[in-house]
């Protein structure tokens, strides 16, 4: 027996989504990148500057750490839409093939 499954994409939707996405991201990087962590060590108090260094420290990592976040999630945008339109350019290049063979 043999079984058809299909896929329906609505690309339309599907691009404008990505968009959408897309846009956030990079307000969210703006955002993110308009206020970086600034932590003076000396902020704790004499005799404490070595837990302010390590609290900039941390503060710093998790930073890079969400603005690494951030270009995973244009990475994955980006591919996301080049699929997106492989698919789109195959579906129209059957739809025109057949078109043709009827």
């Amino acid at each position: 027996m043999i079984s058809r499954s299909s896929i329906h994409v609505e690309f339309q939707q599907s691009m404008a989504a990505l968009e959408a996405t897309r846009i956030s991201t990079e307000q969210c990087r703006h955002e993110h990148c308009a206020s970086p962590p600034a932590f003076p060590a000396e902020a704790l108090g004499k005799g404490f500057s070595d837990y302010g260094h390590a609290l900039r420290t941390a503060l710093e990592q998790v930073y890079q750490a969400n603005l690494d976040r951030l270009d995973l999630s244009d990475t994955t945008v980006y591919a996301a839409q080049r699929d997106l339109q492989q698919i789109g350019g195959t579906d129209r290049q059957i739809a025109e093939d057949m078109s043709i063979s009827e």
